[in-house]
C-alpha cells in the first residue's frame, strides 16, 4: 500500500455525504479497498464503506497484508532472466481478482512508453514496430540467458 493512497481514501470517506456512502458501499471494489485501508489506518470514516468482518473483506485484508509484506521489486540482482519480469507481473496480478486487471498489468510492463520510440533516431515506431523490437530484444536476452545457464 502507498501511504498517499491511504490518506486519499480517508479524506474522501470523511468528505462524502451519508447517502453517497451507502451507495458506494454496495460497490465491491470500494468495499474491499476500504476494508484494507481501514485495517492499515484504523480510520473510523472508512467503516461506513465496508464491514471488515465479511468474508470478502477479510480476504481483501489478508491479500493486502500479504502484498504489503512482499514489496514489489522493479529491479533484480544479477543478470536478466525471464523470472524477473514474471515476478513483477505476478505481484501486480495478485492485487486484483479481475482478469482485465491482469491484462492491464501485463500491458503496463510490456508496452512501455519508451519502447514506442526508436532509440537511435528518436522517431515513433508505432505499435507494430515497438512489438517487433521488443520481440527481438526478448530473443536476444533469452539466447544470452541460455548461453550462461
Amino acid at each position: 500500500m502507498n501511504l498517499h493512497h491511504l490518506v486519499d481514501l480517508a479524506r474522501l470517506a470523511a468528505d462524502l455525504p451519508a447517502e453517497q456512502r451507502q451507495q458506494l458501499r454496495r460497490l465491491k471494489t470500494v468495499r474491499l479497498s476500504c476494508a484494507a485501508a481501514y485495517d492499515a489506518t484504523g480510520c473510523p470514516e472508512l467503516l461506513d464503506f465496508t464491514d471488515p468482518h465479511r468474508a470478502d473483506c477479510r480476504r481483501a485484508i489478508a491479500r493486502a497484508q500479504w502484498t504489503q509484506g512482499r514489496p514489489q521489486r522493479t529491479t533484480a540482482d544479477g543478470a536478466w532472466h525471464p523470472g524477473h519480469w514474471l515476478r513483477i507481473v505476478i505481484h501486480g496480478a495478485c492485487l486484483s481478482s479481475y482478469p482485465i486487471d491482469w491484462l492491464r498489468v501485463v500491458a503496463r510492463f510490456s508496452l512501455v512508453p519508451a519502447g514506442f520510440n526508436d532509440p537511435i533516431s528518436g522517431r515513433d515506431r508505432g505499435l507494430a514496430g515497438m512489438l517487433r523490437a521488443r520481440w527481438c530484444r526478448l530473443r536476444v536476452r533469452l539466447r544470452e540467458h541460455s548461453l550462461r545457464g
